[in-house]
């Protein structure tokens, strides 16, 4: 199978696997709340506000006629209107997501820099005192429940010894930046303006900190286990026989190949940091994704949650994609089935 086809039939895949969580998640939001007019205006609706409602999203119709027309608004932009605050549901996952994003990108920085070198420690020193200092730490980490770090740290870090913020993106006295991409570091140094970076980075360090601490350990794992094996090869035996130098033999032939599995880990890194959002986002006060998804959910705001989760599924299945084809792309030993 050529590189093309591959990617062609992963991509149809992907689309069909989309298809089905919108399905799902249509049938799910249906059986909670079969009438969501009345969920929005209450108990006692006035019968000329529910009509309106009822006919404006589609409810007095059949409903594969509301799938029909949920589907299509996915597809053409359309994901509904906030029935508490009159904005589009994608306006305001435009305003909640930047920071969903930098947590993001933050924790999966600080998991890789925590994470590769304790999983190539452990595995070059199998069986010692510091292979077994790894192992526990990282099964700590994946034990612990993530809402439990994150109230700990907040305590230690944040109200006892005082290191960190404790909420929010940026001090009081600290202006925002003008929004260009949403995201607060990558606006405030397009404008020049360090004072913001650096304060908005100091009250994202903790946070994402908290989601990595919980996350490391699977990065950690993966490295070991694929370092060990790598170690253990025959090319790695041939090129210590030969003579070869130990640091090109460990770079070049052992660390780049090891490497290769963390690739389709981050995939699933997406999916945890996603989850891990929900808490993260609450318990420091980011107005994120997460907060948003958790405030809709109470709400019974059903066009937010359906959009939330249409956003997450897409990024998951994305990033499925993604490193499908980069682990293929990477490593000529593996078949394109």
């Amino acid at each position: 199978m050529s590189v093309t086809t591959f990617v062609l039939r992963r991509l149809f895949m992907s689309i069909f696997v989309l298809l089905g969580v919108t399905t799902l998640t249509f049938i799910i939001s249906r059986v909670v709340v079969p009438n969501p007019a009345r969920a929005w205006i209450g108990p006692k609706p006035n019968p000329d506000l529910l009509k309106a409602l009822m006919k404006k999203y589609h409810f007095d119709e059949p409903l594969y006629m509301q799938y029909f027309y949920y589907v299509i608004g996915l597809f053409t932009g359309d994901w509904g209107v906030d029935p508490y605050s009159s904005i589009p549901i994608l306006t305001e996952i435009r305003m909640y997501f930047p920071v969903t994003i930098e947590l993001t990108i933050l924790s999966s920085l600080i998991s890789i820099l925590l994470g590769i070198p304790l999983g190539i420690l452990s595995a070059t020193h199998r069986g010692k005192t510091w292979d077994n200092a790894v192992r526990l730490s990282y099964l700590i980490s994946t034990s612990v429940p993530i809402f439990i770090v994150a109230l700990v740290l907040l305590l230690l870090l944040g109200y006892w010894l005082k290191i960190f913020p404790v909420s929010g993106q940026l001090s009081l006295n600290v202006a925002r930046p003008p929004t260009i991409t949403g995201l607060i570091m990558v606006d405030a140094l397009l404008t020049g303006n360090l004072n913001a970076f650096i304060d908005n980075l100091y009250h994202m360090i903790l946070p994402s900190f908290t989601l990595a601490l919980s996350s490391f350990g699977i990065i950690t794992r993966l490295v070991r286990s694929s370092m060990i094996e790598v170690l253990e090869m025959e090319y790695t035996k041939t090129a210590k026989v030969k003579g070869l130098n130990k640091n090109k033999i460990f770079y070049k032939h052992c660390l780049r190949n090891a490497l290769i599995p963390t690739v389709t880990i981050f995939a699933l890194l997406t999916a945890y940091f996603l989850g891990g959002s929900l808490f993260i986002e609450n318990i420091f006060s980011l107005p994120g994704m997460g907060r948003y998804t958790t405030q809709a959910l109470l709400m019974f705001n059903i066009p937010a949650v359906m959009g939330t989760t249409f956003l997450f599924a897409l990024i998951i299945i994305v990033m499925n994609f993604i490193a499908d084809v980069l682990y293929a792309l990477l490593d000529p030993r593996i078949a394109l089935e």
